[in-house]
């Protein structure tokens, strides 16, 4: 890593890229492997729904806990590469093993491995966010990083629509099975340990900048009276539940009330590329005008975009100017995934400057139990407002029970993110502010190496 903060291609290449390779099961376990296992497997999904529930349930015990030990591991490489290198080892079998179930499959067999799949996620997510803090102080590198690792994480989440199409001469259909899904689980495992490996080798483990260690009382003082992350939390809780309640019902709309199941894989792959695509857009207008003010731009423009798919008529014919709102509404939010993590840096570097203890861990974990139950809450909420106004599938629906889908899946949501840019007003932390933290933290980080070095003569 150079003194400017500027970090070499292979450095950026090594700490992204594994991005892509664990978003390509993601979205698929979410969405696809729910009702494939109901499908084929002794597990029901009443007992799939318990089960998920009580996996978020555990999130809120193991999320801090990792970021609590690998913000106080001190190794001879870092305290987050151990964490990631223990989470890849938990991750790659947890990956073949959830998607490559038997007709014999039961509920134990579907909790053990995605405990173990959520587990590792989190022993890689965590830890890599805290990293990515750690690389530099400079504020661009840092949206150029987080930017690049989003655009390859929205790549990889659509692999799962994409590979269908890709062996539609071997199956006969673009339909998601189980063999799809085994063998996008093989793809995954074979390439996770390069891309690791990769990642463990070449990118450095970053500048010490805390002059003490964090303790319990201090992580839990930093939650409960940093008022800036508080702030972040109430708009990524807004908009998190609008996200969740979208893609919550994006499968039922589409394929069940649009009629669109053959274009639905379409829509999605043209979601994924329009995040993609959009991002370093965003990045460009964070550094010219700032992050809050970016993301209050982009949450207000997701207002009258959301509610535009109500207006199209269902059947296949409408297929393109669907794609064209969906490519809209996706350019849009990928302001949001964009700088929701840039902006979270800088309230790590805020809490490091003023209590001298390096919490980024703890910080991103807070962040990501937050984050998980705003989107289950989303998604739980709109699949109930739909039950509520008597949606069926497979059947003509009356006009009471359209409208409690389309309100699900985008009046609502606009609602939610107004609410969310509503929180953004008025952030306090300017880019100003922003440059003062940052060079009073490469101070502590100069003072920190000449100790260091003076301890050693």
């Amino acid at each position: 890593m150079q003194e400017s903060g500027k970090l070499g291609k292979l450095t950026v290449i090594g700490y992204c890229s594994p991005s892509f390779f664990i978003a390509t099961t993601v979205t698929a376990a979410m969405v696809v492997l729910p009702t494939l296992y109901a499908q084929h497997t002794a597990v029901t999904l009443a007992q799939i729904g318990l089960i998920l529930m009580v996996a978020r349930m555990l999130d809120a015990f193991t999320d801090p806990l990792i970021g609590y030990l690998s913000d106080n591991t001190k190794t001879r490489w870092g305290g987050r590469k151990p964490w990631i290198a223990a989470g890849a080892v938990t991750l790659i079998p947890a990956i073949w093993f959830l998607f490559h179930p038997t007709a014999e499959s039961d509920a134990l067999y579907f909790l053990t491995w995605a405990f173990f799949y959520t587990l590792g996620s989190t022993m890689i997510l965590i830890p890599g966010g805290a990293w990515g803090v750690e690389l530099t102080r400079n504020p661009k590198e840092r949206a150029r990083i987080f930017t690049i690792r989003g655009m390859l994480t929205y790549i990889g989440s659509i692999t799962y629509a994409v590979l269908p199409i890709l062996l539609f001469k071997r199956y006969g259909s673009t339909a998601l099975s189980l063999d799809v899904m085994g063998d996008l689980a093989l793809l995954t495992v074979i390439a996770l340990p390069f891309s690791f490996g990769l990642m463990l080798l070449v990118v450095p483990k970053g500048k010490p900048v805390a002059s003490k260690k964090a303790s319990l009382t201090s992580v839990w003082k930093t939650i409960r009276s940093n008022r800036l992350l508080w702030r972040y939390f109430a708009v990524m809780t807004f908009t998190g539940l609008g996200i969740g309640m979208y893609y919550g019902v994006m499968f039922l709309f589409f394929v069940d009330y649009m009629k669109m199941g053959q274009g639905f894989p379409f829509i999605a792959i043209t979601n994924g590329v329009a995040v993609f695509l959009a991002m370093p857009v965003w990045m460009k207008l964070v550094n010219r005008y700032g992050k809050a003010r970016v993301w209050l731009w982009a949450l207000l423009v997701s207002v009258p975009v959301s509610p535009m798919i109500w207006f199209i008529s269902p059947g296949m014919e409408s297929l393109i100017p669907v794609l064209g709102i969906s490519v809209l509404g996706a350019c849009v939010l990928a302001g949001h995934f964009t700088v929701s993590p840039i902006l979270l840096s800088d309230i790590v570097d805020y809490d490091t400057l003023r209590s001298g203890a390096n919490k980024a861990g703890n910080i991103f974990s807070a962040s990501l139990i937050v984050t998980k139950a705003a989107y289950a809450g989303g998604t739980g909420l709109a699949l109930m407002l739909v039950g509520l106004f008597g949606y069926r599938m497979g059947v003509d629906n009356d006009a009471s029970a359209i409208f409690g889908l389309a309100f699900s899946f985008s009046i609502l949501p606009a609602v939610l993110f107004a609410l969310g840019g509503i929180a953004l007003l008025r952030y306090p932390m300017t880019s100003r502010k922003q440059d003062i933290i940052r060079r009073r933290l490469e101070q502590r980080v100069s003072r920190l190496k000449t100790e260091t070095t003076q301890a050693y003569n």
